[in-house]
This record gives structure tokens, C-alpha cells and sequence, in this order.
């Protein structure tokens, strides 16, 4: 077989390989029924792939040694409860584990409600994950809530002290409409990372899975079914009613600057004071201090957040509001992220 296809086959499934050996089968590589598998016991990844043999292989060893060769081709022989691959003259012998060790099945994709992936999804899923958290004893801070309305989606996004809404008119299943599915945060990194662009998800009970229209590839996830969106709600209405202005030009390259003096601190805070048509940004660490000055249409107002928070928001957005306890800021397609400031101490 050919190597650099094998290497790029296997690469597509590692994401979901574990990196612990807590529970050994989870971190093979599992080929059986002319497929390989990969499942961390959170995230699945299967492709098509018939190495003429069924069992587990030490997914890192394997790869690992894949890649290190220049060899065109493979070769691999199945024997005795072991896999000999030979690589020009090199030779590598892994040990077998069987098929049936591995109890993990990916769900038929016909049991779930399908949703087709458009273009327009991905374009407003990427905002929307910005204030993606990672806490799953809170599910309102995990991954990308999705509430489906007849027409139209709104997404939903919590880091705690960052929070995003997009909302977006895309045609939604009837199955689908009223329901709030939660995107678990490694199925939307590998959604909006993976070189090649999803088809469809489908939602079961307790899962979510993507199929891609590209390659044989199918990625799992386990899913939360059972969320509400007033929570959600609760935090942007505060900021409903705001009017907002214009992000100046210059503070894009301002906080870059920033973030070049903040970047071995742990609080990467900026003080900002706006007054009498002029922006002030100031930051200090042990590398130097900054000072950044540029006119702006804000009202006068000072306030103290996290330049790191503020730098990722106006990527995605073109309009703002400063209070003294929280950042609003506007963008397309009904974009709304709202960034908490911390308590304002002025740097001289």
C-alpha cells in the first residue's frame, strides 16, 4: 500500500485518539468491516480503510513510524496475534489487539435528524465559538448551544467571563424546529479546522454526528439535547437596548501591540479611558509598558479588560460600547459578544 496515503489516511482519525493510556484500546487505532476508527470516549473519527486484517494497532507508535520513513510503500502482513509492517528495509512488529476489545459502535447515521451544512453555517458557527467554554458541569458554558426556530438559528456561547449570540437565516428540518442541541466544543474545533468541509450533521439521543461530502470520513461526538436558552438570553438582554459606535480603524494594530508586552503575563489586561474624542489604551508588564492613543466617537468613559478577550471580538465585529462593567460589541449577521471588564485601576 501506498505509504504517504496511508500516513493521510490515519491523520485524518488521530484527533480522536487518546493521548493517555488510561484505558488502552483508546488509544489504537481500530480497523475492522473496511473501516478505521479512532474514540477517546468523547470524540469518534471513522474512514474507510481495509488493511486485510481486524484489531487494534498502537495508533502513535504506528503513525509515528509512518511518517518517519521515505519508504513509497507498506507492506503488511497480519500473524499470530501481531501486524508486521516493512518500510524499505526497515521492519516493525505490532502486537494485535482483537476486534472485540473495542466495544465502542458509532451510531447509524439514519437514527439521527438530518441537517444539512451550509457554507452559511460555518461562516456564523466560527463567531459564535469564540466564547466557547469547556466546563461540562454547566452545560450553558460548553461547547455551542443551537436553538433551531422554523428559518433561522441562533447560537449561543459562554466562557464565563465572555459570552456571543449569532443568529442567522438558514432553512431548518421541521424535525429539527424547537429544538436546543448543544455542539460539544471538540466536535466544533474539528468542524471549523478540518481541511475538508462537513455535509450534514445528524442529532440522536445523546450524540451528533458529521458526515463529510469529500472523503468517507465521519466524526462523532456525544451531545447534550437537554439545555434551555434563558440563560443566554438573561446575560445579552442588558445589552439590547445599547447604542453602539464605531470601532476605530487603529485598534486592531493597537491591541496586537498590546499583546506583544502582555504576551508572558498572566492577566492580559488593558486600561482604556476615552475622553474628549480620543481612545487611551495602556498596558504594563514585566517586558515594558505600552501607550496607545487614536480618535474615536465614543462617549468618555474608563474601564479595564482583558486585551487578549478584546482583540479576539473586534475580528468578528465593526461596532462597540464601553461600560464600566462590560464590553458590547456589534457585527454581521446579528453578531452580538459581550466581553466583562475587571475592576478599573488606572496605570501611570
Amino acid at each position: 500500500m501506498d505509504r504517504t496515503e496511508l500516513v493521510a489516511r490515519l491523520e485524518r482519525i488521530n484527533p480522536a485518539l487518546a493521548t493517555k493510556e488510561i484505558v488502552p484500546t483508546l488509544t489504537c487505532f481500530c480497523f475492522r468491516e473496511g473501516q478505521a476508527e479512532s474514540y477517546d470516549d468523547i470524540l469518534g473519527l471513522r474512514t474507510d480503510l481495509d488493511l486485510g486484517f481486524e484489531g487494534g494497532l498502537k495508533g502513535s507508535v504506528l503513525l509515528n513510524y509512518l511518517k518517519a520513513s521515505r519508504a513509497k510503500e507498506v507492506i503488511i502482513e497480519p500473524e499470530n496475534g501481531a501486524v508486521k509492517l516493512k518500510l524499505g528495509r526497515s521492519k516493525l512488529e505490532l502486537p494485535l489487539v482483537p476486534a472485540e476489545d473495542f466495544v465502542f459502535q458509532f451510531p447509524p447515521l439514519e437514527d439521527g435528524i438530518e441537517f444539512p451544512i451550509t457554507q452559511d453555517f460555518l461562516e456564523v458557527l466560527r463567531p459564535a465559538a469564540i466564547s466557547m467554554g469547556v466546563n461540562p458541569s454547566h452545560p450553558w458554558r460548553l461547547g455551542v448551544t443551537v436553538s433551531f426556530q422554523r428559518g433561522s438559528v441562533n447560537l449561543y456561547s459562554c466562557d464565563n467571563p465572555t459570552i456571543s449570540h449569532v443568529e442567522a437565516k438558514i432553512s431548518v428540518p421541521k424535525e429539527l424546529v424547537g429544538s436546543v442541541l448543544i455542539l460539544p466544543p471538540r466536535l466544533v474545533d474539528q468542524l471549523l479546522s478540518r481541511g475538508a468541509s462537513p455535509s450534514k450533521l445528524y442529532f440522536g439521543p445523546g450524540w451528533v454526528q458529521a458526515g463529510y461530502k469529500d472523503s468517507s470520513t465521519v466524526l462523532f461526538a456525544r451531545g447534550i439535547d437537554d439545555v434551555r436558552v434563558e440563560e443566554f438570553e438573561g446575560l445579552l438582554q442588558q445589552s439590547t437596548s445599547d447604542k453602539v459606535y464605531d470601532i476605530p480603524d487603529a485598534m486592531a494594530g493597537a491591541l496586537d501591540r498590546v499583546m506583544v508586552v502582555l504576551a508572558n503575563s498572566t492577566d492580559k489586561y488593558a486600561d482604556i479611558t476615552v475622553k474628549a474624542g480620543r481612545l487611551y489604551m495602556v498596558s504594563q508588564s514585566i517586558l515594558g509598558g505600552v501607550k496607545e492613543s487614536f480618535k474615536t466617537n465614543h462617549p468618555d468613559v474608563e474601564a479595564r479588560a482583558s486585551a487578549e478577550f478584546l482583540r479576539r471580538a473586534i475580528k468578528h465585529a465593526s461596532q462597540f460600547h464601553i461600560h464600566d462593567n462590560y464590553i458590547v460589541f456589534r457585527g454581521d449577521k446579528g453578531f452580538t459578544h459581550i466581553v466583562a471588564t475587571a475592576a478599573t485601576t488606572t496605570q501611570e
